[in-house]
């Protein structure tokens, strides 16, 4: 049974890599946000909007956008696991629809956490906790650093040690 849990947890680890990379793709079938080939948007790409539409509505209050966050996403991943009876493909859909969620809304991660393991479905699933916390976690890492500058364009400081500024003078502690 343990042997079997921990390939779920590398089996839902390594996805949640793909997809947060396919999330990071600026084009492609598997980006959340573009429509599949046959223009129909993508239940993913529908959660993202619908997440964005929420928490961008400054008229709601964020208790009240936390909820609403929260039903999408239970509502979202209801509809996709829904006649799915194979627990790894159920974490899956779980782990890719939780992490386009919380990248369109960071700030509602622990709501988004809180629906997504309350759901009897994946509350079932033996580690599912974990698998879940990480999803959240990384979302929520890509989402910030996807809004910092590029930290290889920022100048740094030069230092006397590195041929930097001469004038500097570096003391050692005496003993």
């Amino acid at each position: 049974m343990k042997s079997y849990s921990a390939c779920l947890l590398l089996l839902l680890l390594s996805s949640l890599a793909l997809s947060l990379h396919a999330a990071e793709a600026p084009s492609g079938e598997d980006h959340p946000s573009d429509p599949s080939h046959n223009g129909t948007p993508t239940p993913a790409s529908q959660l993202a909007d619908q997440v964005k539409q929420i928490t961008a509505d400054p008229d709601i209050p964020d208790k009240t956008k936390a909820k609403l966050i929260a039903a999408a996403v239970q509502q979202a991943i209801s509809n996709a696991i829904a006649g799915t009876t194979e627990p790894a493909e159920i974490l899956q859909l779980t782990v890719k629809l939780t992490s386009i969620a919380t990248q369109a809304a960071p700030r509602f991660a622990a709501a988004i956490l809180q629906a997504v393991t309350t759901l009897p479905a994946i509350a079932a699933i033996a580690g599912v906790q974990a698998v879940i916390e990480a999803t959240v976690h990384q979302a929520v890492q890509f989402s910030t650093q996807a809004d910092k500058p590029d930290s290889a364009n920022t100048p740094q400081p030069k230092h006397s040690e590195f041929g930097g500024n001469k004038s500097d003078v570096i003391v050692s502690p005496s003993f």
